[in-house]
């Protein structure tokens, strides 16, 4: 059973990185699409791609923006602008949202050397559909990328295209994190079958000795009955019954001490009544009466059943018929003086 949860836990896992990997790229190519509804195309339209721009409005207001995108999201490392030249089929950023004195900074005209090597642009720029990428390593780390369109060209053709870059390593723990709370959820989940499991069949196991020993009570001759702290029978078995000359319906529910005074003389339905009310077993022999008047006799033991606390629950008493027993005995007796006489 623990192997199969180890697997099943596993399993779990590479279904739910796989899952969480899917999804959270799916809100990387979300998060392209925002950012690039923010910037429009009328913002790129007038930039030339060179160093012209620098220091134009229409420059520092899109840098501006990219920055504040940027500082919106404490995942996103990079968010830039890429242009691409048909002619040259080269790739040049217009525009990124590092501070103009970092050193990572990219300038406007600035061909971007990884665009070969970079599946997902390439994808968008062939055909104009939000893409993603990674983890894939450029001049600059490695990271995870989501592309969206932000213009075309005249011919309807991809022009401008902005980028969103995530840490492969942060990344990496988003992942692994969210798949951690899926594997966690199915080891609870399992652990708690486990769990059920092995209640369920040590409760199985535990009623079947219950139903044996109840079977066993049941189908014993020797005559059986409990009987409750108020006094009242709980049950008889059918050896009782039997003996008593009583049904069931006879004697449950009904009170033990009278069915004692009705059944023996009154002296040892007393004394076993004070035992009773004591809280304490007893043993003993009397002459018992059963329904029809006959008697017969009888060799009684009254114990008191305590539960873990050492607290008395209830009462078992266990009559058995004496009467073959005496008999026995006569015969044993008769033989015995038949052999004295003889001698």
């Amino acid at each position: 059973m623990s192997c199969a949860i180890l697997c099943a836990g596993l399993l779990a896992g590479r279904w739910g990185y796989a899952q969480t990997h899917d999804e959270l790229l799916n809100d990387l190519k979300l998060d392209a699409q925002r950012a690039a509804a923010a910037v429009g195309e009328s913002d790129t339209a007038q930039l030339s791609g060179s160093d012209a721009d620098l220091g134009s409005p229409a420059y520092i207001a899109l840098k501006a923006r990219l920055t504040r995108y940027r500082g919106a999201d404490v995942r996103v490392r990079f968010v830039y602008v890429f242009r691409t030249l048909p002619d040259s089929k080269k790739v040049i950023f217009l525009a990124d949202s590092e501070p103009t004195e970092s050193p990572n900074i990219s300038l406007p005209g600035e061909v971007y050397a990884e665009a070969d090597t970079s599946p997902g642009l390439q994808a968008i720029l062939a055909n104009g559909v939000p893409a993603t990428e990674g983890p894939i390593e450029d001049g600059f780390g490695t990271w995870v990328t989501g592309y969206e369109v932000v213009a075309h060209d005249a011919e309807g053709r991809v022009r401008d295209v902005l980028g969103i870059d995530i840490a492969a390593s942060n990344w990496e723990w988003e992942v692994w994190l969210a798949t951690g709370k899926a594997a966690c959820y199915v080891w609870v989940l399992f652990g708690l079958f486990l769990v059920g499991y092995v209640f369920s069949r040590r409760e199985r196991e535990q009623n079947e000795v219950i139903r044996n020993l109840s079977e066993a009570i049941k189908q014993s001759h020797m005559a059986l009955m409990i009987v409750d702290l108020k006094g009242r029978i709980e049950y008889a078995n059918s050896g009782f019954c039997q003996q008593a000359g009583l049904t069931r319906r006879d004697l449950i529910g009904r009170s033990w001490g009278d069915y004692l005074r009705e059944s023996m003389r009154l002296e040892t339905a007393m004394e076993i009544t004070a035992i009773f009310n004591g809280r304490r077993n007893w043993t003993g022999e009397w002459t018992n009466k059963r329904k029809d008047g006959t008697t017969f006799p009888v060799r009684g033991t009254i114990t008191a059943v305590r539960n873990r606390q050492n607290q008395v629950t209830c009462f078992v008493a266990i009559y058995q018929d004496l009467s073959e027993v005496r008999r026995n005995e006569l015969i044993l007796l008769e033989a015995k003086e038949h052999a004295e006489a003889g001698d």
